[in-house]
């Protein structure tokens, strides 16, 4: 597993976003190279809530990254999906 520190802002719903708020520990897709692959992002210290339109430092869990590991470096941008739904983009810090 390959675990990451992020900078990601979350969308607002007008923006493309959801319509509620993210929550420590949600796993959903994340971008590199043409792929997605499964992440957990989880927040720093007891942050539990992810409120749209606003910026977090993060920590992101890939248990596929290692193979990625040579793209995903520091200020590799990318964004993250659930459903096919692009909702929050970042930077590796």
């Amino acid at each position: 597993m390959l675990t990451i520190e992020a900078k990601i802002y979350f969308k607002k719903q007008e923006d493309g976003g959801f319509h509620k708020n993210g929550v420590s520990g949600m796993q959903t897709s994340f971008s590199v190279t043409d792929d997605l692959i499964m992440c957990k992002v989880i927040g720093k210290g007891d942050l539990s809530d992810f409120v749209l339109g606003k910026e977090y430092e993060v920590s992101i869990e890939l248990p596929y990254g290692e193979m990625f590991e040579a793209e995903i470096q520091k200020g590799y941008k990318f964004h993250l999906n659930i459903g096919g739904k692009e909702f929050a983009n970042g930077v590796v810090l």
